[in-house]
């Protein structure tokens, strides 16, 4: 089968204000940064200073189609963006030289990674971006540098600093941040702290803060106080307890703290939702 390289699509995002670009789902993005340091956002999602001068972001995920919007620098971004199965006919057709241990990252269903860029990258993208600025990359040698940028991205007979990722690897720390979330719920009477959890999982405290968050949609506490609020509310629904005693239940030492975090989620006191529910009843 012929493999199409005109599906790699390549733009530079530059000027002042706010950079986005639209992701498509299940596509390879890799965005390279030459000089400026980025964050970006994506639904709902900020990670501030992700992507450091001189470095590159690789993403792919199947969460549908959205918006990147770039903030931080008004430096060019370069953008490399193609469908997974053609990455993986380049692969087949070795137009890449692809390690097995980067077939294997290849084929998981998220994938978020930093990286430095090489000298070789930096090659290529000041040669692009020089000329597509002055207008003078004809189409054919256009499609040569996107191949060319893609080849040397993934060439692994050079080692490549690595950068802390700013998102959570799927791969490797998914599990450890789910047994972080165990231990998080198993005694609600007991508030473990963040450093504990990070010991006991044996992950770091930054990734396991932006893992969590990535996984559960909120940061570690506040996911822990709203699982105590929705956890009261349903007590009061099955059983009929005393406020003091969900209070105690849930390790707090002045009820009236209780009270004010079930009321800030619930919108109602622990007592009036009780009442409501005897009046449905």
């Amino acid at each position: 089968m012929e493999t199409d390289i005109t599906k790699i699509d390549l733009k530079l995002l530059s000027g002042k204000g706010e950079k986005v670009y639209s992701y498509r789902s299940g596509h390879i993005c890799i965005l390279f940064s030459r000089s400026g340091e980025f964050g970006f956002e994506y639904m709902g999602r900020r990670a501030e200073n992700a992507l450091p001068a001189h470095s590159n972001y690789l993403m792919c995920m199947h969460m549908g189609d959205f918006e990147l919007k770039f903030f931080g620098s008004e430096e060019t971004l370069m953008v490399l963006d193609l469908p997974v199965d053609l990455l993986h006919q380049l692969v087949l057709d070795q137009d890449l030289n692809v390690s097995d241990e980067q077939k294997n990252f290849l084929q998981s269903h998220m994938i978020h990674k930093l990286s430095a860029n090489s000298s070789q990258v930096e090659s290529c993208l000041d040669q692009i971006v020089e000329t597509m600025e002055h207008g003078t990359l004809s189409p054919l040698l256009l499609q040569s540098k996107k191949l060319e940028l893609l080849s040397t991205y993934f060439d692994h007979s050079e080692s490549k600093k690595q950068y802390v990722c700013p998102f959570l690897n799927f791969t490797e720390n998914v599990d450890k941040v789910r047994e972080a979330k165990r231990l998080l719920l198993e005694d609600l009477q007991v508030s473990i702290p963040i450093k504990e959890l990070s010991r006991k999982v044996g992950l770091n405290e930054n990734h396991l803060k932006s893992g969590f968050k990535e996984i559960y949609g909120k940061p570690i506490y506040q996911y822990y106080k709203s699982f105590k609020n929705e956890w009261a509310r349903r007590k009061l629904e099955d059983e009929n307890l005393s406020i003091h005693f969900l209070a105690s239940e849930l390790g707090y030492s002045n009820v009236s703290h209780f009270i004010e975090s079930f009321k800030k989620q619930h919108g109602i006191t622990p007592k009036q939702y009780q009442l409501k529910l005897r009046s449905e009843s």
